[in-house]
């Protein structure tokens, strides 16, 4: 039914969005952030090696895997489409929503002096990208200015692409009240 697809798709995206996050030690972060801040004082080199070495050499194979995984086991266990080009889709998608969010929290560490500060700003830019994604605002009657905080989140096009794959070629019908809708899913 489709509620036993919605439930099983919100935690499919949800767990596919923390995993990645907290499969990284801890350990590792901090000590190469305190390497970072002590070579970029002395002059060694910028923010833009750093973000470049770590992104690629720590963060990327981690997510690459941990997102692969995931998905592997978790798509067809939640009953979602199995069509091999629908999957394939799911894990690209998946996979470049959590480059973009680990990209972006890299920025926001290297561009902040302070672990403390790095970690509030962090936070509330991953509340804000989460809130205007799509699923908790209605963003065509959010007005201007929700409309394009909307369009700032990369979560609202990850959802946007996941409910494209998943529900495209379905046809609901909508009863209230005695008046029934059919509707097409093709975005």
């Amino acid at each position: 039914s489709f509620l036993d697809l919605g439930e099983g798709f919100a935690l499919a995206a949800a767990n596919g969005f923390s995993f990645a996050v907290w499969a990284r030690p801890d350990t590792h972060r901090n000590s190469a952030r305190l390497l970072y801040l002590r070579e970029h004082k002395s002059n060694c080199y910028g923010p833009r090696p750093y973000v470049l070495a770590t992104a690629l050499f720590t963060f990327m194979p981690i997510i690459v895997c941990s997102t692969v995984a995931y998905v592997a086991v978790a798509y067809f266990w939640v009953g979602l489409n199995p069509a091999p080009w629908r999957f394939f889709n799911h894990t690209l998608t998946l996979l470049l929503a959590n480059m973009a969010g680990a990209s972006l929290m890299i920025t926001i560490g290297t561009l902040t002096r302070k672990p403390s500060v790095a970690n509030m700003l962090g936070t509330f830019v991953m509340l804000f990208t989460l809130l205007f994604g799509g699923p908790l605002v209605n963003l065509q009657h959010a007005g201007t200015i929700g409309n394009v905080f909307g369009h700032l989140s990369f979560m609202h096009y990850t959802f946007e692409a996941l409910m494209d794959n998943e529900l495209q070629g379905y046809t609901f019908e909508l009863c209230a009240k005695g008046t029934c809708i059919t509707e097409d899913a093709d975005f």
